[in-house]
């Protein structure tokens, strides 16, 4: 009778080891183990995905996750054209355009990057933006630049766009100081509004010619930043 009390105990005891040595793990290790890894920006292909599922999701929550993560591409004409067919609102593209996650920069020398007028002491991105876009994404564009180290870029004036016009310079058909490139039409927006406050000022490098047009005007007008050296 003894003997088989003693037997019963061991084998409840070897019943329940597994159980007691469970409850027994620290709770820092295991929340350690399942602590998520950081989030990557949102690739073009998730927002698709995100925004072709919105019957379970809106934009608006879209642009929250962009708000948080940021992407990691840029909003192009093509782009955008897509992503309104897929229903894309206006707020979810600023939201891109503004959360865009610049690439490390590379240890080249600045010279490559950037510009600098020894008259003026103007700093100038060495390149336009890369696309044709309307005013208000042409001043967030420079607005949000990180280049050569600093982040102060603005959208120039239309004077200091006329200050690096230069007709015995040509870059690309472009008569432009400093080697700067255009890779489109060479015609660069202005922070300059007209007074009407519905159109803004643009300055052609093809020609030297200042022109007026709609704010929210796409074609063919692209982006020089700039900065003041030693700010």
């Amino acid at each position: 009778m003894r003997k088989n009390r003693l037997l019963w105990l061991c084998t409840l005891f070897l019943l329940c080891s597994p159980c007691l040595a469970a409850q027994s793990k620290p709770y820092g290790a295991q929340a350690s183990m399942e602590k998520p890894a950081a989030r990557k920006p949102l690739a073009l292909e998730e927002i698709e995905k995100l925004l072709r599922g919105r019957g379970h999701i809106t934009a608006k929550k879209v642009a929250t996750l962009v708000e948080q993560y940021g992407v990691s591409f840029e909003l192009t004409d093509a782009i955008e054209k897509e992503l309104r067919k897929l229903g894309a609102d206006d707020r979810l593209l600023l939201v891109i355009t503004r959360k865009r996650v610049q690439p490390a920069p590379t240890a080249a020398p600045q010279s490559v990057f950037t510009w600098t007028d020894p008259a003026t002491k103007l700093m100038w991105a060495g390149q336009d933006n890369g696309s044709d876009v309307n005013w208000t994404r042409a001043k967030d564009y420079c607005a949000t630049l990180q280049l050569g180290g600093y982040s102060n870029w603005r959208l120039a004036t239309i004077d200091e766009l006329a200050g690096i016009y230069d007709p015995a310079q040509n870059v690309g058909d472009c008569h432009i100081k400093g080697s700067i490139r255009f890779h489109g039409y060479c015609w660069s927006w202005s922070s300059s509004v007209v007074s009407s406050l519905k159109e803004a000022w643009y300055f052609s490098f093809h020609g030297g010619q200042r022109g007026s047009s709609l704010l929210d005007n796409t074609d063919f007008i692209r982006v020089l930043c700039v900065r003041r050296s030693g700010e």
